[in-house]
């Protein structure tokens, strides 16, 4: 299933690029449209 895409291009520019590069997006949460995490964050 693929995500909603940030109604702001520039964001969902921003985003795409992070997600080639291995950052999980994730839509959702209280006040933010959503949250990205970084591949190496490992404990």
């Amino acid at each position: 299933m693929t995500r909603p895409s940030h109604p702001k291009k520039e964001i969902e520019t921003a985003l795409k690029h992070a997600e080639a590069e291995g950052w999980r997006v994730e839509v959702g949460g209280s006040h933010a449209w959503g949250k990205i995490y970084c591949p190496y964050n490992d404990d």
